[in-house]
């Protein structure tokens, strides 16, 4: 068992739920760029369910932005 002495204060000073879901965020969002934002495939990856990546990515605020979004084709430019 490890020891502290009782003036140790872990760095972060966050309690530990704060931190696994700060770090579960960072690894859903990851796997959704890897997979250029295709849920099917990052909850794949994760080895979740579609519907369990999508209320993480509620729960977590992750959504895909213009910048994120593929190039739209040449139909959509203006002449």
């Amino acid at each position: 068992m490890l020891e502290t002495s009782p003036g140790f204060l872990f760095p972060d000073r966050r309690p530990l739920k704060e931190m696994v879901e700060d770090y579960e965020r960072k690894i859903v969002l990851m796997a959704l760029e890897l997979s250029h934002w295709n849920q099917r495939r990052a909850a794949s990856s994760l080895g979740l369910l579609p519907s369990t990546l999508s209320e993480k990515m509620k729960r977590f605020g992750l959504r895909r932005t213009k910048e994120e979004s593929p190039e739209q084709g040449a139909s959509h430019e203006a002449a």
